[in-house]
């Protein structure tokens, strides 16, 4: 059987990238007032995550903070290199061959 303190290592280093992933897919999937809500949530889980990212570091937990790092950086650069539905939208509505 898991001990308690290792498996509270493991739920720590893998719901936190899962958490992170999820608030930045439901920013790029919302439309709407769905959308303003997302970015909320997901302002919120990335100072959770930047938090617990600065803990890991600060205890020296190498393999967790590794992969906190890893879900920090996916999630400042998802927010610029993946598109979303609102610029997929804006994109469909020009004409093709740039001739308005």
């Amino acid at each position: 059987m898991i001990s308690s303190p290792i498996l509270l290592a493991i739920l720590h280093a893998a719901i936190i990238p899962t958490i992170g992933i999820w608030a930045l897919l439901a920013t790029k999937l919302m439309v709407g007032n769905r959308l303003r809500w997302a970015e909320r949530c997901f302002m919120g889980i990335l100072l959770t995550v930047s938090l617990a990212t600065l803990h890991a570091v600060m205890t020296d937990d190498a393999n967790v903070w590794f992969v906190h790092m890893l879900t920090l950086a996916l999630m400042v650069l998802g927010q610029f290199l993946v598109p979303s539905r609102h610029n997929l939208h804006a994109v469909s509505d020009r004409p093709v061959g740039g001739v308005i």
